[in-house]
């Protein structure tokens, strides 16, 4: 939400915006350190919470399902739903914007983002919330390690060290390996 507002604010405040250049104009002042710093720091700020919030997002509210094929079906209709949306508002947003301004288109999507907010955080108290195991920083962290220490490690070319099957199983049947226990993932 911060990085639209500031992505607003650029489009909206003089000092941020550059100065506008004639067509015929052969000198034109090009934009200050400062205005390309909030332009980018706005920039990196929506897409840090575009990439945060598009998977969590669906991970979440299929998680409030307990049955396999309702969570499936919140799925479909989350990824259906947010492409419709996308692709109806960025079809509004840039006609706002050529026709109207960008102040305008900006200040919308700043508006949307922050009632989105407030409708997500209002139901906060009715979701059914995990238990945190560990912590996503350290497993991503042995992730890295363990990359890191076999990455000239030969692949197996035996399927039964990927897959566990039993015999006269056809591709729909294979399960796959569960991972070993959080304690000894490294020591292989």
């Amino acid at each position: 939400m911060q990085g639209t507002i500031l992505l607003t604010l650029t489009a909206t405040i003089n000092s941020l915006k550059p100065h506008p250049c004639s067509n015929k104009s052969t000198t034109c002042k090009p934009p200050t350190g400062i205005q390309y710093t909030v332009l980018y720091i706005s920039i990196v700020l929506i897409s840090i919470g575009f990439g945060g919030s598009r998977f969590t997002a669906a991970s979440l509210g299929a998680n409030q399902f307990d049955k396999l094929e309702h969570q499936g079906t919140f799925f479909n209709w989350f990824f259906f739903t947010f492409y419709v949306a996308s692709g109806v508002a960025l079809t509004g947003v840039i006609y706002i914007e050529d026709n109207f301004g960008w102040s305008l288109g900006f200040g919308i999507c700043a508006v949307a983002t922050f009632v989105g907010a407030v409708v997500f955080l209002s139901g906060y108290r009715f979701y059914r919330a995990e238990k945190l195991q560990g912590s996503a920083v350290l497993d991503l962290g042995r992730v890295f390690v363990a990359s890191v220490r076999k990455w000239k490690c030969k692949l197996s070319s035996r399927v039964e060290d990927y897959y566990v099957c039993s015999s006269g199983c056809d591709d729909s049947m294979i399960e796959v390996l569960t991972p070993p226990t959080p304690g000894k993932r490294l020591r292989y």
